[in-house]
């Protein structure tokens, strides 16, 4: 059985990861990975039940990284039975004896356990010091900017990058174009230019990635035309995330259903 109501993900990175469900049993072997705080946060979020015995929900869903060879970006979600209350789990997880290549080399030094990231920058460079990404073209450039962003926060939030595949629907006074390559330069960084959603407000930034991982962003300017909203997220100290804003009226009615 797979659990993976759409209310669940309301703050998935907006850039279209390859998400995939996963299964009850794969949740559960993943949810054994967490560290001690948060595996028990989990389970006790599970196990909350609500006066006429509704339960919480909790799923689990993947996506295979092309900027990190045999890696995986995992996300649990746990939510109340009416989707008013909401906490998300994130983390990397290498995939032990993935190839690595077509020649059918096999991962040499497994990562035990899942990586959380916790929106602190240390974290995911933390894991791209021990496992370098892969960046050899611009899908993998812009998919490994869009992951840096979502994880790596401001003092507001994270840098969600904004992409006409997943939010084209929930925009307007404007139009959302998805990020652009601009070049690789003589040092071997991938220029690439994308549209933003931090804080509270709408952006268009050129950056900089660099082969080791590290990211800087090299301009700005506002998308004033642009006006819409997503979910606002609060850091806590366990390295989960919780749900600050209501969900939206769908959202809540996805819950009931």
């Amino acid at each position: 059985m797979t659990t993976d109501p759409a209310f669940l993900w309301p703050l998935a990175p907006a850039f279209p990861f390859d998400w995939q469900p996963l299964d009850d049993l794969a949740r559960d072997f993943l949810l054994a990975l967490l560290p001690d705080e948060l595996g028990a946060m989990c389970a006790q979020s599970r196990n909350r039940r609500r006066d006429d015995g509704e339960p919480w929900v909790l799923a689990a869903r993947r996506a295979p990284l092309g900027c990190l060879p045999a890696t995986a970006l995992i996300q649990f979600g746990l939510a109340s039975p009416r989707g008013d209350r909401m906490l998300l789990v994130n983390g990397l997880r290498r995939e032990a004896r993935a190839a690595l290549s077509g020649e059918g080399e096999t991962d040499p030094d497994p990562l035990d356990g899942l990586h959380v990231l916790d929106g602190g920058s240390p974290c995911l460079h933390a894991f791209t010091a021990r496992f370098q990404p892969r960046l050899t073209d611009a899908a993998q450039a812009i998919e490994y900017l869009a992951l840096f962003c979502s994880y790596v926060w401001g003092p507001e939030g994270p840098f969600t990058v904004l992409h006409p595949d997943s939010l084209g629907s929930v925009a307007s006074g404007g139009t959302i174009e998805p990020p652009r390559h601009r070049r690789v330069t003589s040092e071997g960084d991938h220029e690439i230019d994308a549209s933003l959603f931090y804080g509270d407000g709408c952006f268009r930034a050129r950056f900089l990635v660099h082969p080791s991982g590290m990211v800087d962003m090299l301009d700005e300017h506002a998308e004033t035309e642009l006006s819409f909203t997503l979910p606002a997220l609060e850091r806590l100290d366990s390295g989960a995330v919780r749900v600050r804003r209501p969900l939206s009226e769908r959202a809540s009615e996805g819950a009931r259903s």
